[in-house]
């Protein structure tokens, strides 16, 4: 018993200084803009996470706006992004705002699929 006590409190402090990442959808239905000729949005994607099917055309670069002008965040949220391709990158291309997300693409990813996650 005294062991379990002490491998708990060992553990947290770790627990509370890491950022929590939340598992659900919340916040509306977002936008895009600047993703490509007729880009559309996964099914389930909210302002906290979902993925983008990336138009056509060349695409270097891709806005998600948030829902309702970012009603949803009080703060800019952490975001983080992903290509769902081997050998192009996408990333947050500047700080999140509540408003919107910026994505850069690292090379041309037309018909591709991005993913992201804010918090």
């Amino acid at each position: 018993m005294l062991m379990r006590g002490l491998l708990l409190l060992l553990l947290v402090p770790l627990v509370a200084s890491a950022d929590v990442v939340p598992t659900g959808r919340y916040g509306g239905v977002p936008t895009l803009s600047g993703c490509g000729t007729s880009p559309t949005l996964g099914a389930d994607s909210f302002d906290s996470g979902g993925s983008i099917n990336v138009g056509t055309g060349i695409v270097t670069a891709c806005t998600l706006n948030f829902f309702n002008s970012g009603s949803f965040w009080t703060n800019p949220p952490k975001c983080h992004v992903q290509a769902r391709s081997g050998t192009i990158a996408a990333f947050v291309a500047a700080p999140p705002t509540i408003s919107a997300l910026s994505i850069g693409i690292s090379a041309s990813l037309p018909g591709g699929v991005i993913d992201y996650l804010c918090w």
